[in-house]
């Protein structure tokens, strides 16, 4: 027997399995589960009967008690009972506190991929005779020292008390507006801050979601792991909202300088200045956004910085960015561009 621990929504994912490998499948939700580890502890009849138990958790939407929960009942679990113990923990190695935790269990049988064709694969590979050897996850505890490594030289940031609005907003379109907000989402992800993409026009997500067939569900989609809405949840408990705002105009102004911080993405090209000129004119607050200058050269950074220079000093030049999605971030740029302005946040919000 295959016992199943699941999410909402997930239950039906090891049907498959179970059939191929001939193994009656039971499965649990683990909404229904108030403590994983007193249901390892006193549900004895389940996984006694059981040759293989596999839990799967999402580990973003655990809180630090429900992690603490789940590491006591790994151990439970291997003083109790024999039967091979599979996790599924999709994204692990981005909570690199809970994967330090997960490895020291010593559980071979981890599966951290994100898709479910993906999880089912390494399922059958778990089912196996032998499962997972150490060869198959050493990789883990590798990336473990990395992110030991990385952990240990990343800014510290406080967790405020109630949601940063981060605007960014172009001069004109096709500057790089959706890009560099992703790309925003990505480095304050990488900070600890838990974020929401907001499309405040609707039109970016409505053309992810068909190109990468995500079909958008009540004004929110979920694509390459970054939450997207299409308008500021009242529901969704997040540390930093990144609004999209496109090309700013009359319509969107406003709201966008009454963001906490603001990205302005700018061209540098003869037929782009103008458009950023035409804006600085109709608001004096955007003197204080952060100058972001897309595609320019050595020449250029030093003309618009000087056409710049008595407005503001905050210029800032964007490295190359390969694809709209890359999780592969320049950190040392994005702290330049925003670190201090979401300490400086941060600090205001807790106090």
């Amino acid at each position: 027997m295959i016992l199943y621990l699941h999410p909402k929504g997930k239950a039906k994912l090891l049907d498959e399995i179970a059939l191929e490998s001939n193994q009656y499948l039971k499965t649990i939700c683990t909404a229904d589960i108030e403590s994983l580890n007193t249901f390892v502890m006193y549900s004895q009849g389940n996984f006694l009967n059981s040759n293989y138990c596999v839990f799967y958790l999402i580990p973003y939407e655990l809180s630090a008690n429900q992690k603490d929960d789940l590491i006591k009942s790994i151990q439970t679990y291997k003083c109790i009972y024999s039967a091979r113990l599979i996790l599924i923990l999709p994204d692990l190695q981005k909570d690199s506190e809970l994967m330090s935790r997960v490895i020291a269990e010593d559980i071979r049988n981890l599966i951290t991929c994100i898709e479910d064709e993906d999880i089912l694969n390494e399922c059958r590979q778990c089912l196996t005779e032998n499962g997972k050897e150490f060869q198959d996850t050493a990789h883990f505890f590798a990336q473990e020292k990395i992110n030991t490594a990385i952990d240990y030289i990343k800014p510290h940031v406080e967790t405020p008390s109630k949601p940063i609005h981060i605007a960014v907003g172009g001069s004109l379109s096709r500057i790089g507006v959706t890009t560099q907000a992703l790309a925003i989402y990505r480095y304050l992800e990488w900070l600890g801050l838990k974020c929401c993409y907001i499309d405040t026009s609707g039109r970016h997500m409505e053309a992810l979601s068909a190109l990468y067939g995500k079909p958008i569900t009540d004004g929110t989609v979920t694509i390459e792991n970054i939450r997207m809405y299409q308008s500021v949840p009242a529901d969704e408990t997040c540390n930093a909202f990144i609004l999209d705002y496109g090309v700013l105009d009359d319509s969107n102004l406003k709201s966008y300088t009454d963001s906490d911080v603001m990205v302005l993405c700018c061209g540098t090209k003869a037929w782009e200045l103008p458009c950023l000129a035409d804006l600085l004119v109709k608001s004096e607050k955007l003197h204080q956004a952060l100058m972001l200058f897309s595609f320019a050269g050595d020449s250029e950074r030093e003309s618009a910085a000087n056409l710049l220079a008595s407005i503001t000093k905050q210029v800032f030049f964007s490295p190359y960015a390969p694809g709209i999605f890359d999780s592969k971030i320049n950190t040392d740029f994005y702290s330049s561009l925003l670190l201090n302005q979401i300490q400086n946040k941060t600090q205001e919000v807790v106090t």
